[in-house]
Formats: C-alpha cells, structure tokens, sequence
C-alpha cells in the first residue's frame, strides 16, 4: 500500500514484536522493530478483521473464518460463516479457547482449536469483552433498537445471563477484576457480578450518549473512564452498593421497589 494507507483491508494488531495486517486479501506478518515482512498468504478475500492468539490468527474472512499459525503462515483450519450468511467487518475476539466473531444477526463463536461451530445467528455487536469463562457481548432481537448485554458461556456457547433487557444498554461492556462493566440509558453507571449478572452496585454518571452507537469504557490508574456526550469523564472508585434504578418507580405511580 501507498503511504496514504490504500489498499489496507484491516488495521494491525500486534502481539509478540510481531504486527499482522491485511493487505489487498493478503495476511502479512510484519516485524515491529524493523518492518520486515516474515511472512504474508493470500487469503483470496478481502479480509474484514484481525484477531490474535496464543499460535494462530484468526481471520475473519466475510464468508469464513480462517485460523493461520503464527509461526510461518500456514493455514490451520477454515470453518465458513454459518448458513451461508456473511460476517461483518469487526476483528475476531479470542479468549478462553474460543472465537467470537461479531456480526449483527449472524454473529458466531467457534471451538478455538478445530473451529467447531458452537453458537450461530447470534446478534453480536463489536468489542466484546472477554475473560476464560464468558464473553460479554451486546445483543438484541432482530428489529428491535436497543441491544442488550448477554454473558455467553465459553464451554457451550449457551447465555448464562443477561442485562437491560427492560430499557436497553449504552456503552460497550469492559470487564475488570469480578466486575462487568455497563451504562444503561439513562446514563447510570453498573457494576455487575460477571458470574451471575447480579448488580453489586451502580451510580449516576450525569452523562447522555447522544449517538447512536454504544461508547466505549475503559479502566486504568483506579479510574474508569468514559468517552461519552463529546466529553471523556473520570469516575472514581463508588457507587451504592445493590441498586437497581431502573426499578425504581415514578413519582405518583407507585412505591419505589426496596432491595
């Protein structure tokens, strides 16, 4: 590719010292240190995303999904995208010995190291967050607005759990520690159990995603952070613990459900 970035079909992902990046169909395994290609295959496709493991890349090929050994390029296994439909551009998530390939209606998880298909026709929005167990994922029904956030079992492919279902999420889920990480439509921050889903606690973040895409979160120097509204807010360690404030009535409906 030129200078000006033609004829990339992906972004690079790094990992090892070693930067893979699609190129005109092409996967290329490129040295950090000094830009040498150590190697590169065709992959007869435009390639729509990158996701790195411990010995294989995962190429999310649009038909297919291809795993690659990161060793010397060659082709591990190939397993296509389920009934003949077609994957989104989004890099493949790897964790806990699974694939999970983002595609609104036709997302899938794939066994890492055969690529058995697990789970198909599954909505999954982009930027899942993973650990070994679970990965958590936005989803939906099909024509409905709002996604909603599942937990989906690494063993089964199954959702152990899921949360907003009653108004919807807002923001990519981020976990960290024994917490999920979420914002609901209104702007209310949860920490959820990633075991169960349950809330251990959440607080009011006095922000509104005025977009139509979910925002993302991220957590660093005991900060959580939000890009939200056009403005990145800091939160601090908090939050009341076990509240639900999408239980709480309205003011002249009814009582305010108790905990």
């Amino acid at each position: 590719p030129d200078r000006s970035g033609t004829g990339l079909d992906t972004a690079p992902v790094a990992a090892g010292g070693v930067a893979y990046v699609g190129v005109i169909g092409a996967l290329y395994a490129v040295d950090v240190g000094d830009g040498t290609v150590k190697w590169h295959r065709d992959m007869s496709s435009r390639l729509a995303g990158i996701g790195v493991g411990a010995e294989r890349v995962y190429v999310n090929a649009v038909q297919a999904l291809v795993a690659v050994r990161r060793a010397d390029g060659t082709q591990a296994w190939s397993a296509p995208a389920p009934d003949q439909s077609s994957f989104l551009d989004a890099d493949p998530t790897v964790a806990g010995g699974r694939v999970y390939v983002a595609s609104r209606y036709d997302g899938a998880v794939y066994e890492a190291t055969s690529g058995a298909l697990l789970r198909k026709r599954f909505w999954m929005d982009p930027l899942p967050a993973v650990d070994a167990q679970r990965a958590y994922v936005l989803s939906g029904v099909s024509a409905e607005q709002d996604a909603v956030l599942h937990a989906v079992d690494a063993a089964t492919g199954d959702t152990a759990w899921e949360f907003g279902g009653w108004d919807g999420v807002t923001s990519f889920p981020l976990v960290a520690g024994e917490h999920v990480y979420i914002t609901g439509r209104r702007g209310d921050l949860y920490a959820l159990d990633r075991s169960s889903g349950a809330v251990a606690w959440c607080a009011r973040t006095n922000t509104i995603n005025y977009g139509s895409d979910p925002h993302t979160l991220a957590l660093g120097e005991g900060l959580l952070l939000l890009a939200v509204g056009g403005e990145l807010v800091a939160l601090e360690p908090g939050g009341t613990p076990g509240c639900r404030f999408y239980e709480t009535a309205l003011p002249r409906y009814t009582t305010p459900i108790e905990d």
